[in-house]
């Protein structure tokens, strides 16, 4: 299996040539194609959800980096959610008044907010802890594609709450896919022993289409991305 190090190096590597090969096609293609359209926003962000997805699949290792990062992560999703959502309140009522008798109706809500969010994510990182085990489902291509459509969803919610950014979620959630696929085939071909000439037996374990220690999960991952797929085909 390889080391932190050198899926970080690999996403890093991956996701710049393929930004650069997208900025290039660009400027040299003179149709006007929408989805190779990017900006500074969309590049910065790119990079760093290609390097996200090239460490994703070890989030399942307990006590390792990509484990400190992932809950990290979630909590500060959290907070930019709850941004999102309250984006729509009066500027007064988003800063909440430390004396609790001075605290509007509003200001209430937003605690409220804040504490139940804080309170899922506890749940979800121990239900998380308990119920994932290492190349699991995590390491298989529908996870990549799934988590790559969540990606797209999310930045194009962004998109619509603050115009200012004017992301290309496209972009985004291809270059997470690559940082997540090179992870998935490093650890496939750290499996081979090519001085013994011998398969180790984590060997087929990472780049799988199916999890079968986890049926259900793979058909839920593949029922979303069919139904997902299906939508935005009708949408067109």
């Amino acid at each position: 299996m390889a080391n932190y190090k050198t899926h970080k190096n690999f996403g890093i590597s991956i996701t710049v040539l393929i930004l650069i090969s997208i900025i290039v096609s660009s400027l040299v293609l003179k149709e006007n194609i929408e989805m190779l359209k990017i900006n500074i926003q969309t590049i910065i962000v790119s990079l760093v959800m290609g390097i996200i997805g090239s460490i994703m699949p070890d989030i399942d290792l307990k006590n390792t980096i990509p484990y400190k990062i992932f809950k990290n992560f979630l909590y500060l999703l959290a907070i930019l959610i709850l941004f999102l959502i309250n984006m729509r309140y009066s500027s007064e009522a988003i800063f909440i008044d430390i004396n609790i008798n001075n605290l509007n109706i509003t200001q209430i809500q937003i605690l409220i907010e804040v504490l139940f969010t804080f309170l899922i994510i506890y749940i979800f990182i121990k239900w998380f802890d308990n119920n994932t085990i290492h190349r699991g489902l995590m390491h298989s291509i529908p996870f990549a594609i799934f988590t790559s459509i969540l990606n797209i969803q999310f930045f194009s919610l962004i998109n619509e709450e603050m115009e200012v950014f004017r992301l290309n979620t496209f972009v985004i959630g291809f270059l997470f896919f690559a940082g997540y696929i090179t992870h998935l085939i490093l650890d496939e071909y750290y499996s081979i022993d090519f001085y013994n000439k011998k398969i180790k037996k984590s060997f087929g374990s990472a780049l799988k289409l199916i999890d079968k220690n986890n049926l259900f999960g793979t058909f839920l991952i593949y029922s979303y991305i069919i139904l997902y797929t299906y939508i935005k085909i009708y949408q067109e």
